[in-house]
């Protein structure tokens, strides 16, 4: 049982209530600008809280299918950030605390069903497969196979966390038409939600949140890489419409 890299929409579940607010006070002390900041809202990209495990009661009984739960967790983030500048550098810095959980999902067993459609007609497919391959059996008794797909357990992923993220930015302007910027960006996980495990016929599946986890706010840098540092330079050129 996985993630998927390219989520389809059956597997997604919306938020019952999108409601998202923030605000944000800029204080200048001298040449350099402090900032604080709150948001309360919703992840930018989809987490995996969970599988809703089904299987055929009669055609087969050990052959699991998993119903992939994705949605967005709800997520507080607190930030403080400042720029400031001199001659021709320019540094800016952010720092972001963040807690993130899944109460748009309540936990606990069950708490993820869901009518899953394609699943079921597959179970039902598979179902009628098996009732011809097992005609020639006369002691066979043919499954009614509306009625064998079975809902078994929801096995739910704890995505509750603390994280932090910073940025330092700096920028070199020497000319109007040139100049360089670095910066470095980084991501560690302070907290996360406790590991659980499920038992099949094909053996334990383990869930460990930090295997799935992803931050759902902040920097881009942070969704492939905790620590990234980029150098990049501009250079104008007027006389042909170049940069």
């Amino acid at each position: 049982i996985s993630s998927p890299i390219v989520p389809k929409d059956e597997q997604i579940n919306d938020i019952n209530n999108p409601f998202e607010y923030g605000f944000s006070i800029n204080v200048p002390i001298q040449s350099i600008d402090v900032a604080a900041s709150y948001f309360s809202g919703y992840d930018r990209i989809v987490s995996f809280f969970g599988a809703n495990v089904w299987t055929g009661q009669w055609s087969n009984p050990h052959a699991i299918k998993q119903d992939i739960v994705l949605s967005y967790r709800h997520t507080k983030m607190f930030g403080l950030g400042f720029s400031s500048s001199s001659n021709n550098v320019f540094i800016k810095g952010d720092l972001g605390y963040f807690i993130t959980d899944d109460k748009t999902i309540n936990t606990g067993d069950s708490t993820l069903y869901r009518y899953w459609e394609s699943g079921i007609e597959q179970i039902i497919q598979d179902c009628e497969e098996y009732n011809v391959s097992s005609s020639w059996d006369t002691d066979f008794e043919e499954i009614v196979c509306a009625i064998d797909p079975k809902f078994n357990n929801s096995e739910v992923i704890d995505n509750s966390a603390k994280y932090f993220q910073f940025t330092l930015e700096m920028e070199y302007s020497p000319t109007y038409d040139f100049n360089i910027i670095g910066q470095i960006t980084g991501s560690h996980v302070l907290e996360i939600g406790a590991a659980d495990s499920i038992k099949t016929s094909e053996g334990t599946i383990i869930f460990d949140p930090n295997e799935y986890f992803i931050p759902g706010m902040g920097s881009s840098n942070t969704f492939i890489s905790s620590n990234a540092l980029s150098i990049s330079a501009r250079k104008l050129l007027p006389n042909i419409g170049l940069e």
